[in-house]
């Protein structure tokens, strides 16, 4: 599987996740070997073996094997109330505790989202809770979602140049709420 996605081989990659998952074979695990090809194919953008192409193929390769993969993932059991949980990871009402919670977009003025939707399932693979709100987002709009929704994190994608401005739009309105939550949430800033 590993060398199927790093050749970009779409068939075979996705014939590869087929056959784990009807050999009972972990769906974190196959994501894992996912993730190791995706490695290997931007090892090969930056020595200059794959050009853009290459990248957006493997990103295709991947959002594919995530539809086949993502059912069978355990849903996260939610955090209680205050957010307790005890030394196990379990909270207080004794399921376990999920890793936490992350508010993700694309902001006003991009639409790019290959990046952001691997990053999507990335992270809810791993048993943390995002909510997607999309692409061409205002920065108004994060902020509401923000004091509704009370992430640990926000992470904020753009490609083009045209959303460097956005960016600093949306992170200014973010420092401007912040008083007003109980916990301001970390920021993180990608492209893709």
């Amino acid at each position: 599987l590993v060398a199927r996605i790093a050749a970009l081989d779409e068939k075979g990659s996705l014939d590869a996740v087929r056959a784990r998952v009807a050999a009972g074979d972990d769906a974190l695990a196959i994501i894992a070997d996912c993730q190791r090809g995706m490695q290997f194919v931007g090892e090969d953008y930056q020595s200059g073996k794959y050009f853009i192409s290459g990248l957006i193929m493997a990103g295709e390769i991947f959002r594919e094997a995530m539809e086949i993969l993502e059912p069978l993932l355990p849903a996260p059991a939610p955090i209680d109330a205050k957010g307790d949980r005890d030394s196990s990871g379990r909270n207080s009402s004794g399921r376990d505790a999920t890793a936490g919670s992350v508010l993700i977009c694309t902001v006003r003025g991009d639409i790019h989202d290959i990046g952001k939707s691997i990053l999507v399932t990335l992270l809810r693979s791993y048993g943390l809770v995002v909510h997607d709100l999309g692409v061409d987002v205002p920065p108004a709009e994060v902020a509401q979602q923000v004091v509704e929704l009370a992430p640990d994190v926000v992470g904020l994608s753009g490609l083009l140049t045209a959303a460097h401005a956005s960016m600093r739009e949306t992170v200014a309105e973010l420092r401007r709420i912040a008083p007003r939550l109980d916990r301001a949430p970390t920021i993180i800033i990608g492209g893709g």
